[in-house]
């Protein structure tokens, strides 16, 4: 079934600038500036493949960039980045790529089992998605 994508599921420049501005303020710490650096990363993928900015386009990528191997560190930026993402992202889109979404996040957890980072970010994705399951 076709996800149509919902106003909730636009990435408005606000909230955009939010999370922008939320992660310049931690850009002191080594883990903020990897986070920011994530942001960035995803923004310029996203129009260089003729997207549009919206929380689809960014979780689609960040989902992508999680589902392969990388460091523990990388992958903590990329996890909590897109808990932050999914927040916004529209309910029938979690509902329908529930199972997808869940498996990248689980086989992200087993890859790092000891990654406390990650697992808390793992679960705030989670949690952002089972809040709109029925």
């Amino acid at each position: 079934a076709k996800v149509t994508p919902t106003t909730s599921d636009s990435l408005h420049p606000a909230e955009l600038e939010g999370l922008t501005a939320d992660l310049k303020l931690k850009a002191s710490t080594p883990e903020g500036r990897s986070r920011l650096a994530v942001l960035h990363a995803v923004r310029q993928a996203v129009v260089e493949r003729g997207g549009e900015p919206s929380c689809t386009a960014y979780a689609g990528a960040l989902l992508s960039s999680v589902a392969q191997k990388q460091d523990e560190e990388t992958t903590a930026s990329v996890v909590y980045v897109l808990g932050h993402v999914l927040q916004h992202v529209g309910p029938g889109l979690l509902r329908g790529k529930f199972v997808p979404l869940a498996d990248v996040l689980v086989a992200t957890g087993k890859g790092h089992p000891e990654s406390a980072p990650v697992a808390r970010h793992i679960l705030q994705c989670i949690y952002a998605t089972i809040k709109e399951q029925e």
